[in-house]
């Protein structure tokens, strides 16, 4: 079995795909999120977050960056007629799961340590820590 390096880059790319595809503004949201819980499932590797540092800080930024180049290639050469708003909103969506998770590790406050806990269920297990 082959596992995948799940960062934000393949949730921020379904994210955008789901956004410009969908018709519904307001059931996009939670699809968009229960499509990044879906992915979660995938068995896959993540990069460390904690403890946050300037190194975790540029790989989240090279992610984003990552992704945001591939989307912007898409548009450009695939099909600009795609609605703009529902792409950054299936983006922003999907990837909010992820931003919360970063948050639980930054900031000690129970509500986001409980959200963790949330996130984790539905993540991958006996996943190898990269």
């Amino acid at each position: 079995m082959y596992n995948f390096i799940m960062i934000l880059s393949p949730h921020i790319i379904t994210g955008a795909a789901l956004g410009a595809n969908f018709q519904n503004i307001y059931l996009m949201p939670i699809t968009a999120m229960a499509l990044h819980f879906f992915l979660d499932k995938i068995p896959h590797y993540d990069y460390k977050i904690k403890p946050f540092s300037f190194i975790v800080s540029a790989k989240v930024f090279a992610d984003i960056s990552i992704s945001t180049i591939t989307i912007l290639i898409i548009y450009l050469f695939f099909n600009p007629n795609i609605n703009p708003a529902y792409t950054i909103a299936g983006i922003f969506f999907s990837a909010l799961p992820d931003g919360f998770l970063l948050a639980s590790f930054i900031f000690e406050n129970k509500w986001l340590q409980k959200y963790r806990q949330f996130h984790n269920f539905f993540h991958w297990k006996n996943q190898k820590k990269s």
